[in-house]
């Protein structure tokens, strides 16, 4: 995942930084996840090519009436 303001968070750059396999196993382990080898669980994530994709609403909308 990259920091705020980062040409990386442009839509369609791929992004690999040291911080991206803390990102993901943060939000693994929120999930409830747990791994019995983190070193392996990153390698295959970037094996993989395993992204998060964190967005921000700006707005919502219902169908309630």
């Amino acid at each position: 995942m990259a920091p705020p303001n980062s040409p990386a968070r442009t839509i369609g750059c791929p992004v690999s930084t040291p911080t991206t396999s803390r990102g993901l196993r943060a939000i693994f382990t929120a999930a409830g996840g747990q791994h019995p080898d983190w070193d392996t669980y990153d390698r295959i994530m970037a094996e993989q090519s395993r992204v998060a994709v964190l967005i921000n609403p700006t707005r919502v909308y219902t169908n309630a009436d």
